[in-house]
């Protein structure tokens, strides 16, 4: 199966965009709850956090063929804003 560059990054960006509307719904005061009822969970920044450290991973190593450094465990402790999501989703786009 192969995909078209045109047509992979709008699939990635839809993905993100999506995520990043739940954040916004979500607001500051939510963003960076676990569920309490749940064992080893992520909040919903984490999440992002780590979707957007996955794709510019695989996006620089498997495609751009670059070096990419990434710290997976910090990416599931992050905690922030709304904004400073965005932010990142913004730059990776």
């Amino acid at each position: 199966m192969s995909i078209a560059p045109k047509e992979f990054l709008t699939y990635i960006n839809g993905a993100l965009d999506g995520m990043v509307q739940i954040a916004e719904a979500l607001g500051d005061e939510r963003v960076n709850l676990r569920p309490n009822n749940m064992p080893n969970t992520n909040s919903p920044f984490a999440i992002l956090t780590h979707c957007v450290g996955l794709t510019r991973y695989f996006i620089g190593t498997a495609l751009a063929g670059r070096q990419v450094h990434r710290d997976r465990d910090a990416e599931f402790r992050a905690q922030g804003t709304v904004a400073e999501i965005r932010q990142a989703v913004h730059e990776l786009q």
